[in-house]
């Protein structure tokens, strides 16, 4: 079955099988077909074919469009409605911060089997006492329909990224003072959980593998490290590597969970901040505000243009939002707080997830429950229509308190995009094959 999908005058044809009865009334993911009459439109089966002139680089489907109307200091009261307490902390810090705001457009698509293993999920995915986990899911969300806020945050932990991935990103600290630290990075990721071909007694309890070599600077060229994500981290804590090429040696990384300062991050990032929220939830007793409408970054293709390098991106105080693109969408509001006894930095966090995806937009950080917001992380999302599947052109993290930011992801010219479903080899995801890597 074949369905012609028009986004601003350009038709996209689309092979995905979902059924009827989703498209009459919701998505695979859960969440309405229906718009909401005014600015967010009908989900139509969402980007599934590349626009014409595709040859690896992620072009902009909708380079044509301009913005609606741009949000600033000035009439940043007028929006209040579909502003998080994060965005409006920035217009305070920031007298020069804006956000452009586009037509909405609900892009999101995903595979056949992931639809599949989503309907499956429905019925047979379980989460584990205090959430530390699910069993019975496989490739995707396990709970399109979800009720319960660690049902939600597992839903974002587990959003289908590819069997495989690879590429080479940026990653960056801006300091307060606006001075730039940039870092190039090769990634390869196998997705164990992604894998259609992996039974749930072979997962061994892992979400992906995660091989990290540092290119640039060259202070820090030729640093590896591997990650073993573990799907109960509490039956199983992550296990992670480093490989310092100085001493030509792997060393076990024994810090890397929670609250743990994240490794280049100068003091900017926690490790659970990686992805907005990553790891056990465990640690935080989680509520469903409900769900609301609000501005979020989407179809972010802008920031991965061909003429974009880091350092275009990367503003003085703030990224250059000059190469943003803000829509209004639905988004599922939850907040968790820290449970009696448990010690982390982060008393409060406020998690805003897109319904399309399951993918968080927004994550807020409080030192105290009702305090100011302290950190603020946004994800650059785009669909990498190829496959297709939604992930990140970037994520960013703003001290609200210190000032600076730290920012994750970066796909510029100077990288190579992601490439996903590629023939990765399970043996070079271990200790001895990154030491191995690192003496050559």
């Amino acid at each position: 079955m074949f369905k012609v999908i028009a986004l601003s005058g350009m038709a996209v044809m689309s092979s995905v099988l979902f059924s009827s009865t989703a498209l009459a009334n919701e998505t695979p993911m859960g969440s309405p077909v229906e718009g909401d009459g005014k600015d967010i439109p009908r989900w139509e089966g969402g980007l599934t074919t590349p626009p014409e002139g595709f040859d690896g680089d992620y072009i902009d489907p909708f380079k044509s469009d301009t913005a609606l109307f741009t949000i600033t200091h000035k009439n940043v009261n007028e929006y209040a409605e579909y502003l998080t307490e994060g965005q409006k902390a920035m217009f305070r810090k920031y007298p020069d911060y804006k956000l452009p705001i586009y037509i909405s457009r609900r892009t999101a698509a995903y595979p056949q089997n992931v639809y599949d293993a989503l309907a499956s999920n429905e019925k047979n995915a379980e989460l584990l006492p205090r959430g530390t986990g699910v069993r019975n899911s496989d490739l995707t969300s396990p709970f399109p329909n979800a009720q319960t806020g660690e049902e939600m945050i597992w839903n974002h932990i587990l959003r289908y990224r590819g069997e495989t991935s690879k590429a080479v990103v940026s990653d960056a600290v801006v300091f307060e003072t606006g001075a730039k630290k940039v870092m190039r990075k090769d990634i390869e990721i196998y997705g164990v959980y992604f894998d259609p071909e992996v039974s749930h007694s072979d997962r061994k309890n892992k979400i992906f593998l995660r091989k990290t070599k540092n290119l640039f600077p060259p202070s820090v060229a030729g640093q590896i490290t591997l990650v073993h994500e573990t799907l109960d981290q509490v039956l199983s804590p992550r296990k992670a590597w480093y490989y310092a090429p100085g001493q030509r040696r792997v060393r076990r990384t024994p810090d890397l969970e929670y609250s743990d300062e994240l490794f280049n991050s100068d003091g900017y990032k926690t490790v659970d901040q990686v992805d907005l929220y990553n790891g056990a939830p465990d640690l935080y007793e989680w509520k469903v505000v409900g769900k609301t409408k609000k501005y979020i970054p989407y179809n972010s293709y802008r920031m991965v243009g061909e003429n974009v390098s880091a350092d275009s991106l990367l503003g003085e105080k703030t990224l250059n939002q000059d190469y943003t693109r803000y829509e209004l969408h639905r988004v599922w509001h939850l907040e968790a707080v820290l449970r009696e006894g448990i010690q982390h930095q982060y008393a409060k966090r406020v998690f805003y997830i897109d319904e399309d995806t399951w993918q968080v937009a927004y994550s807020e950080e409080y030192a105290e429950p009702q305090g100011e917001v302290w950190r603020f992380s946004e994800a650059h999302a785009i669909n990498f229509y190829d496959v297709p599947l939604v992930w990140t052109a970037g994520n960013i993290t703003y001290d609200l308190q210190k000032g600076g930011y730290y920012a994750e992801w970066l796909i510029t010219n100077e990288d190579k995009h992601p490439e996903f479903n590629t023939k990765l080899n399970k043996r070079d995801f271990s200790a001895s094959a990154m030491r191995r890597e690192g003496r050559r």
